[in-house]
């Protein structure tokens, strides 16, 4: 199995999951022209641990995870798709997120 990602899950404020209003939920792949944050839609960042939706928070809007209870999906770059944890080692998901698990 690969060792990059590739498309995985964000997280999201529960509470938005069918209002639009989610931060990280905004806009198209291609971004709005007047929108400056367009990027929260769909860039994520390996800075911190995948989390299983909660609450609005501003952070989240640019973290992995999702609303499944125990695991948040991630498809790699060979194509697999893996069910990943959400107490996996903050590392561990920092390595996976860059070409050859170079910092």
């Amino acid at each position: 199995s690969s060792k990059t990602y590739l498309v995985g899950e964000k997280a999201m404020s529960a509470e938005h999951y069918t209002s639009g209003e989610d931060v990280g939920d905004r806009s198209p792949i291609a971004g709005l022209a007047d929108h400056a944050g367009a990027a929260n839609s769909y860039v994520r960042f390996a800075a911190r641990p995948p989390a299983k939706d909660g609450h609005t928070s501003c952070l989240a809007c640019h973290d992995f995870g999702s609303a499944h209870p125990a695991s948040w999906n991630m498809a790699m770059a060979d194509g697999s798709v893996q069910s990943l944890g959400y107490d996996l080692d903050i590392r561990v998901h920092r390595t996976l997120a860059t070409i050859h698990g170079e910092e």
